[in-house]
């Protein structure tokens, strides 16, 4: 299990042992004013999806800079992004340019129906409902995943 939490140094290690190529990343971001949610869904993942490598972002600077850096292997990337509130919607919005045609997972408060409507702008493959036990966003990441493991190794 590779656990990348925002780290440079680690990613060039991987990159210099040259075990991107085959691995599966999810990028996590959440606002820091979210970070209980947050945490507990980063332990829900790691937990239940160990083989998949993870990078967490706390902020929306954080996950521009990150979008920002080259990837080697775009295409094996899966970014989930937590917004609790409209104002962090609002933030994944202003970037809405940098994470298009990323391959996203919303994950969003059950109650707020205009939240949903808005969040479509981003064009997410998803949407999970916060607070839940993450076990129907884990069975569609697991499926995503493998998916796009059987089509790189086809190539």
């Amino acid at each position: 299990m590779y656990n990348i939490k925002n780290t440079s140094v680690a990613h060039l290690l991987i990159l210099s042992l040259g075990l991107e190529s085959n691995m599966m990343k999810i990028i996590i971001y959440y606002h820091i004013q979210a970070s209980v949610d947050g945490e507990d869904l980063v332990h829900v993942i790691e937990k239940k999806l160990p083989h998949l490598a993870t990078e967490v972002f706390c902020g929306i600077e954080a996950l521009q800079g990150r979008l920002k850096r080259p990837s080697l292997y775009p295409k094996q990337e899966v970014f989930l992004l937590l917004a609790k509130t409209y104002s962090q919607l609002s933030d994944l919005l202003r970037i809405a340019g940098q994470i298009e045609g990323k391959r996203i997972i919303l994950i969003v408060p059950r109650d707020l129906t205009l939240f949903l409507r808005t969040s479509l702008v981003l064009y997410p493959r998803f949407i999970a409902m916060l607070r839940t036990d993450y076990g129907q966003l884990c069975r569609v990441l697991e499926k995503m995943t493998s998916a796009i493991q059987k089509i790189s190794k086809n190539k």
